[in-house]
């Protein structure tokens, strides 16, 4: 004759069997997440972030962390400078000289709408002051779309729009 097992002697067992899983999980000895790994010792990635927890062996892109955006960006730090108005960081270049825009990239790109702020395409603004995506931008002048998706008005200077209009 064979054994039987009731169903309270089931759930005994399952909660015995949950009880040591939680203990497993809580016990479990996981080390912090580091360039190098605690447990084996492998180097994780070129780049890493310790904030982000961002590992790239790709370093030709010129990571970077931004403290103040919160996020790792790429090109360069020695490139960019972060704009408190804007929200962002900005082109060197355009230090001094830009017209601020209050959280600038805190949106969609109007082309494709992806998130712009995290965003590693190329952005730029258009003359109305939206941002958008160049390679979006660069679609929307291929098809003699010079308005602003957003606000509808022109998105590029007047000179520059008579000029797409004629064909030069």
């Amino acid at each position: 004759m064979g054994a039987s097992i009731t169903v309270g002697d089931a759930n005994s067992v399952l909660l015995a069997a949950t009880r040591y899983f939680r203990v497993s999980i809580v016990t479990t000895n996981i080390p912090p997440v580091n360039q190098i790994c605690g447990n084996c010792g492998v180097k994780m990635g070129e780049y890493f972030c310790g904030i982000c927890k961002l590992f790239d062996d790709d370093t030709s892109k010129q990571q970077f962390h931004c403290n103040d955006c919160e996020i790792c960006r790429l090109h360069g730090r020695q490139n960019y400078y972060h704009c408190h108005k804007c929200g962002c960081c900005r082109a060197n270049e355009k230090r001094g000289s830009h017209t601020c825009v209050e959280n600038l990239l805190k949106h969609e790109c109007p082309g494709c709408h992806e998130y712009l702020f995290n965003s590693s395409k190329n952005i730029t603004l258009m003359y109305c002051g939206h941002s958008i995506h160049v390679d979006c931008y660069s679609v929307r002048l291929r098809k003699n779309r010079t308005s602003c998706p957003l606000c509808s008005k022109l998105s590029i200077s007047r000179q520059v729009g008579v000029k797409i209009k004629r064909g030069d």
